[in-house]
């Protein structure tokens, strides 16, 4: 399905204008919008495929989050290696101290 592009008559639209009360400079440039919205419009397809692309980007982001998580650790993580860190330099300064008063 091709997208479907509507003109309007820009001169008939002009002159509608003018008899409506409007100036031709004026006519002129509403005719332009008009004609220039009716071309932009989107299509069900153009709305379809924005929607697999953001859903695309969706799962891109979840999979960037996934391998973010897996090579860095949580705030929780670092934590609880810190915690095993300073009960390990604890255990060693208790073997240090009671090797000094061994051996004095």
């Amino acid at each position: 399905m091709h997208p479907v592009a509507y003109a309007i008559d820009t001169h008939a639209a002009v002159k509608k204008f003018e008899r409506a009360g409007l100036n031709a400079q004026q006519a002129e440039a509403v005719a332009e919008v008009i004609n220039g919205a009716a071309s932009e419009q989107v299509t069900k397809q153009d709305f379809a495929q924005l929607q697999q692309e953001f859903a695309q980007l969706q799962a891109d982001v979840a999979q960037l989050r996934r391998d973010f998580n897996e090579k860095f650790a949580t705030k929780e993580e670092l934590a609880r290696q810190g915690n095993k860190v300073v009960i390990a330099m604890f255990a060693g300064l208790g073997l240090l101290f009671t090797a000094l008063q061994v051996f004095q």
